[in-house]
């Protein structure tokens, strides 16, 4: 995506943010719902998998992004120190991209993706988020979300 200067807007203002601690105590809540448990393994790369809980501590802010209007954009991910699996391609430790509006309401966007900005693309007066995807080893794309995250369009290519 190319996009010259004189004509990039993002009417929302979306600026990188810290989460406050109350926000960051709801996100980690809400994380536990998409991610119960942590991945253990004895040996790496071997079974048996073990699912024990994680400290909070473990869960990681990726980065986050704060609206004038107050909604925020966040990844969040497992730190895999303590797992030692080591398993390519596996969803416990993916970053996970959420939205938390005003109300700290809390809706995932999905997982293996990068925020690359936000923009007007369609010139209504509101900002469109665009992600890089990678899923696998042999899927990239990019994601679209639109109409305050309700909606996502997704393009994407297989290598293989």
């Amino acid at each position: 995506m190319l996009v010259s200067a004189p004509n990039f807007k993002d009417p929302e203002g979306w600026k990188p943010t810290k989460l406050t601690n109350v926000e960051k105590a709801a996100a980690i809540r809400n994380f536990r719902i998409q991610l119960p448990s942590l991945e253990q393994c004895d040996k790496p790369e071997e079974q048996p998998i073990h699912l024990v809980p994680y400290r909070d501590d473990e869960v990681i802010l990726v980065k986050a992004y704060r609206s004038r209007s107050g909604e925020v954009l966040f990844g969040q991910r497992l730190d895999d120190k303590r797992s030692n699996c080591g398993f390519f391609d596996d969803e416990h430790f993916f970053d996970y991209w959420f939205v938390m509006d005003a109300g700290q309401r809390i809706r995932s966007l999905g997982s293996e993706m990068i925020p690359i900005d936000a923009v007007d693309l369609d010139d209504d007066g509101h900002s469109e988020w665009v992600f890089q995807t990678a899923r696998g080893e042999d899927e990239d794309g990019y994601a679209l979300y639109f109409v305050d995250f309700t909606q996502r369009a997704y393009f994407h290519w297989i290598y293989h």
